[in-house]
């Protein structure tokens, strides 16, 4: 259901105290699918020139987007102005009394259900948003007094109202054939619709005279919008009238319940935005932490190798107890053994005697499995493989007692009960 009583609209066009036609023109109305269109037309070119260029974009435009409806907003008007520019350029090729005459406008499609104004501009008419006490400008100056004060801001806004060369326009409709893709003819902008604010599209007749300050005067009062259409009008004329003066008022006021809705989403993406935040600040505080870790791992793990050999070499073989707790096998299980010696450097073969002198164990160095485990393999720790041989001291036969691992500090692990064929 589109909105139709959250908009009003109202226009005028006035001649002013100067001059003896009116060039401007002026299209508000609302069109078939509920979408209110506004323009505001300044005919350029001389006597009757002007107006007769108005007179066509007046007509071409809603015309146009009457006859075709379908499509994306933004892009059927800019082809409505474009048509509109190319019939007053035929038109001037073959008026040979009016070589001259072409337009500016500004063109606006107001979505209430959408919430969007899309807007085609050409020239140096103008359209505001007024909210909240405040007027911003929407659409730009095509001249070269609006070039200093808009982008170079080299102008106030009252020396451009007096500067000698403010009527000189860089580009306007009607001039020569244009296509919708030209960048340099167009001004095409989507802006947001916000609740209760009321657009103004206007004529520079209305601008050179009468200041920004002067408008939000009128507008901010609590009067009917034909009531502030009328004394901006007034306003102009009382400061001279030196041009004809267009003023297009478009009012928009949101449903309670829909300002309710339009707050509730703001609260809800400003929510939304804060919870993406911190998940990527988390994020990026875990790659840090792991990328510690990662780093500090391999330092220590080396650190810890040279500080155990040298503690090996600091220490007597006899003050090493290497820990023997959850060997499978009962004939050594819950007894600690003494690290007596090594055969070579490798430790292919390392001898414990149990600390009550009665068992030797002695283990055998199978293989080297430094990769085989990948977080062992991450921190450069080498694996060991060990069969043990337990020697009884009364001259009994040698059994095996298992297999296991060793870390350089003695054995870590437990025995299997049975030698794996795997490591024979």
């Amino acid at each position: 259901m589109r909105n139709r009583e959250n908009i009003k609209f109202c226009g005028i066009s006035d001649m002013g105290k100067r001059r003896t036609n009116n060039e401007d023109a002026f299209v508000a109305e609302r069109l078939d699918d509920g979408t209110m269109l506004a323009i505001v037309i300044d005919g350029v070119g001389g006597y009757e020139g002007g107006e007769v260029a108005a007179e066509i974009a007046q007509k071409e435009i809603p015309s146009y987007l009457k006859e075709f409806n379908r499509g994306e907003r933004l892009e059927l008007l800019k082809q409505a102005v474009v048509c509109a520019n190319n019939a007053i350029f035929d038109r001037r090729q073959l008026d040979t009394a009016r070589p001259n005459m072409s337009c500016v406008l500004t063109s606006a499609l107001i979505d209430a259900d959408r919430k969007v104004i899309d807007m085609v501009h050409v020239g140096d008419t103008r359209m505001y948003q007024y909210h909240n006490g405040e007027l911003l400008k929407l659409s730009h100056d095509h001249s070269y007094v609006g070039y200093l004060e808009e982008i170079i801001k080299e102008l106030t806004e009252e020396q451009a109202m007096h500067h000698p060369r403010r009527n000189e326009i860089s580009r306007s409709v009607g001039e020569e054939r244009h296509g919708v893709s030209d960048r340099s003819f167009l001004e095409a902008v989507e802006y947001p619709l916000l609740p209760d604010s009321i657009l103004l599209l206007c004529s520079d007749g209305l601008t050179d005279l009468v200041t920004s300050a002067q408008i939000v005067s009128i507008l901010e009062q609590d009067i009917p919008l034909e009531e502030k259409t009328k004394q901006l009008i007034n306003a102009a004329n009382e400061a001279g009238g030196k041009d004809n003066i267009t003023v297009v008022l478009v009012e928009y006021h949101a449903k309670e319940d829909e300002s309710i809705e339009q707050e509730g989403r703001a609260v809800q993406n400003h929510d939304r935005t804060e919870t993406v935040q911190r998940s990527r600040k988390d994020f990026l505080l875990a790659v840090i932490a792991f990328a510690i870790m990662a780093l500090s791992l391999p330092c220590f793990a080396l650190w810890k190798h040279f500080h155990g050999q040298s503690t090996q070499e600091g220490n007597s073989d006899s003050d090493m107890i290497v820990p023997m707790q959850g060997v499978h096998c009962d004939s050594v299980e819950g007894k600690e053994f003494t690290f007596m010696y090594d055969v070579d450097s490798n430790h292919s073969w390392r001898s414990y005697l149990s600390t009550d002198s009665t068992y030797v164990l002695r283990l055998e160095k199978l293989y080297d499995d430094s990769f085989g485990c990948s977080y062992r393999a991450l921190i450069f720790q080498p694996v060991f493989w060990y069969r043990g041989i337990r020697y009884p001291p009364l001259g009994e036969e040698p059994t095996y007692v298992g297999y296991g691992t060793d870390f350089y500090n003695g054995y870590k692990g437990q025995y299997p009960e049975s030698p794996s064929s795997e490591a024979t």
